[in-house]
This record gives structure tokens, sequence and C-alpha cells, in this order.
């Protein structure tokens, strides 16, 4: 059996199972080869970035500055003292 994404032998001398990693739908593959992939495809929250078109991404960054000026919004607030 061979790693899905280096294709070298996943069963060699002196291997250990916790070098392996299941990846669903695609097969079994090194760890390190695994998060190599992930971080390759720069994964957040299980939404592929790469994968965004130039508009969608732009649509994206747009939603999370509001989330993050609503929050501060939210922490200014609390923290506010009234002076008489």
């Amino acid at each position: 059996m061979r790693c899905i994404y280096c294709k070298t032998p996943l069963i060699t001398k002196g291997f250990k199972h916790e070098n392996l990693i299941t990846v669903p739908a695609k097969g079994v593959a090194h760890k390190r080869c695994a998060e190599q992939d992930y971080l390759s495809k720069r994964v957040f929250a299980g939404v592929e970035l790469n994968q965004l078109s130039g508009n969608e991404l732009l649509e994206l960054k747009e939603i999370v500055l509001n989330e993050i000026n609503e929050r501060e919004r939210g922490y200014n607030q609390e923290a506010a003292v009234e002076l008489f």
C-alpha cells in the first residue's frame, strides 16, 4: 500500500502506526504528507480558501471585518464606565 500523496510505501522496516492517517474519501497517507497537503490548501474551518474566487474572497473578508468590528463594539460597551 502506498501513500496517496508521496506514493511511497506506507509500511517499511520500523514503521509505526501512529505515523499513518486515514484521509476520508481518499485513502491512507503518512501523517506528515497529509499535514503538508492540508496546509498547502489553506483550509480554515472546512473552507478551502484557494478554491474561492476573487469576489468570494473579498466578500469573506468583509464578513470577517464586520464580525470583528461588532465584537469590539460589544466589548467596549461592556467595559465602559459611566461617570456622573
